[in-house]
């Protein structure tokens, strides 16, 4: 490697430097990686204890969802996304800074838990888009409060909020197929 290449590498940083300690920023992500690892398990659990109908089984059967392991991989890049990105705030920003950009990432997870409980549980399909165009809105302004903050923590809402437009499309596709719109 050149000497310039070199600098190049060591002058680039991907995060702006924080005040807060390595060993603050390491529990900091530890904290916001359990929580949000946390909300997937309980998501998670909601769904598996759903699908003691016959219900869930024909809609997670059509052919334009993602197989298990393939959805499995994209909601754990969501969580993680979702990680890097309230604690690379955190670790600029103090708590009492950032009302509104806790206030947006916890209503993400809110809207989260209500749509698995309306989609999986009580089967309400027409319900289950109502809270999801509330948390694609969620998503929408966490992006553009996120990004107007801090440049990195917006670019990694991207995934959760192309997660969610899939999951509303998912979502009206089922409520037309159904015709319960």
């Amino acid at each position: 490697m050149t000497t310039s290449s070199h600098s190049f590498l060591t002058n680039r940083t991907f995060f702006k430097p924080s005040e807060r300690t390595l060993g603050e920023q390491l529990v900091g992500f530890s904290i916001f990686l359990t929580l949000n690892l946390g909300w997937g398990l309980l998501n998670s659990w909601i769904t598996e204890f759903s699908k003691q109908g016959e219900w869930p089984h024909e809609i997670i059967k059509s052919t334009w969802v993602p197989s298990g392991w393939l959805f499995i991989a994209i909601w754990i890049l969501f969580y993680l996304s979702q990680t890097v990105s309230i604690w690379s705030l955190w670790r600029l920003n103090f708590f009492r800074t950032m009302k509104l950009e806790l206030s947006l990432y916890s209503s993400q997870f809110v809207l989260q838990i209500l749509w698995f409980i309306s989609f999986f549980w009580w089967q309400e399909i027409s319900l289950a888009l109502v809270i999801l165009l509330m948390q694609f809105i969620a998503t929408m302004m966490s992006f553009g409060v996120f990004w107007k903050r801090e440049k990195v923590s917006g670019i990694l809402m991207i995934l959760p909020l192309a997660s969610v437009i899939f999951i509303l499309i998912l979502n009206m596709a089922i409520c037309i197929l159904r015709t319960e719109c």
